[in-house]
């Protein structure tokens, strides 16, 4: 399988939705980023969009090591 970020938003979905069916599942889905917008555009498999996630996340990792 490729990497998500070298995949197109309908196979980026396809994928999520084949999971949720495999695990049988609802999973929580979050998507980031400046494609996160594009892939979450008319779709009910992602929960939450968050642009600034993983600088959110590598703030905190920073001031831990302070």
């Amino acid at each position: 399988m490729k990497p998500l970020y070298k995949m197109s938003r309908e196979e980026i979905l396809k994928v999520l939705y084949n999971e949720e069916k495999e695990l049988n599942k609802d999973l929580m889905v979050i998507a980031t980023g400046g494609l996160g917008r594009i892939i979450t555009e008319n779709t009910d498999l992602i929960d939450l969009y968050d642009p600034e996630l993983t600088f959110k996340g590598l703030r905190i990792i920073y001031e831990k090591q302070k």
